[in-house]
């Protein structure tokens, strides 16, 4: 899929509030990275769900649902946030 469809992609998935499942990549200080529809995104740990918060690095090398928050092209930025896996 070219770039440009990507970030179509993504930003679709915003407006719409569609769930994502999203690679984890790695984890920093103040979060985790992901990868999601061939993108690079950014997730706060203050965006994760109440059972994994304060403990995020555990989920590296997982898949997530999350839904995209902020799409930005020209920054090359995407943030998202965890979402709950369906029951």
């Amino acid at each position: 899929m070219p770039r440009s469809d990507r970030w179509d992609a993504a930003d679709e998935k915003r407006r719409t509030h569609q769930p994502v499942e999203a690679q984890v990549n790695d984890a920093n200080r103040g979060g985790l990275i992901v990868g999601l529809l061939g993108l690079r995104a950014y997730l706060p740990g203050t965006q994760l769900t109440p059972d994994v918060a304060g403990d995020w690095k555990q989920l590296v090398g997982q898949r997530i649902l999350v839904e995209i928050l902020d799409v930005n092209r020209r920054r090359n930025r995407v943030i998202v946030r965890q979402v709950p896996p369906p029951t």
